[in-house]
């Protein structure tokens, strides 16, 4: 979505062989959604809910975006670092009010007060490895590159999920998932790749 978005909202060129990588990857991702041949094996709640938080990453793109671009050309410089760790003040917010309304205060006291080493591992891993290296990583590179670049790499989210569910997890994948996966990374490789410099290589 972020190198539509680019287009519309950044007036970003977004070529031929990206709007066609894009559209095998979200082959791709239909395959590992339905998991069982069905895309009705996802419940479609689960689903929106999915395709709307995909829809507020890439808007969160673009507005970061936007503001690296009007601070460059003001000759000054954000600190994708700092947003990141600003902005990461947000979300505890609303998900303590959910978390309050759907589950009680039972539940909560009882779930902090009985965390187990998992647990903690988990909060370590999402505060230091996925928010501050992460984000942090990929917001410098946001800064830096144009985004309809830099957003398909977010395709190997799921893919690498699904690999480190296998690894970690010992969960079986099926076959839509494992096909969704390669169809993705075909669909990255071909939005990615420069196949006119790479014929240039290969004559020389």
């Amino acid at each position: 979505m972020t190198p539509l978005l680019a287009f519309l909202f950044l007036h970003e060129s977004i070529k031929p062989k990206q709007i066609i990588g894009l559209f095998i990857a979200a082959i791709g991702l239909a395959f590992i959604a339905s998991n069982a041949g069905s895309i009705t094996a996802v419940p479609l709640p689960a689903l929106l809910l999915t395709l709307s938080a995909a829809f507020f990453w890439a808007l969160s793109n673009i507005v970061l975006k936007f503001a690296s671009n009007k601070a460059e050309a003001l000759g000054e410089k954000i600190d994708m670092l700092g947003v990141v760790v600003w902005t990461s003040l947000v979300p505890p917010i609303p998900l303590y009010i959910f978390s309050f309304i759907l589950d009680g205060p039972d539940v909560m006291l009882k779930t902090v007060t009985s965390l187990s080493a998992i647990s903690i591992f988990s909060i370590f891993y999402l505060a230091f490895g996925a928010t501050i290296f992460g984000y942090g990583t990929w917001s410098v590179l946001l800064g830096k590159y144009p985004a309809s670049k830099i957003a398909p790499l977010s395709l190997m989210v799921p893919v690498t999920g699904l690999l480190s569910s296998q690894i970690i997890l010992k969960e079986q994948l099926s076959t839509s998932q494992w096909t969704g996966g390669f169809i993705i990374l075909l669909g990255l490789i071909f939005s990615t790749l420069d196949i006119k410099s790479l014929i240039k290589f290969n004559k020389v």
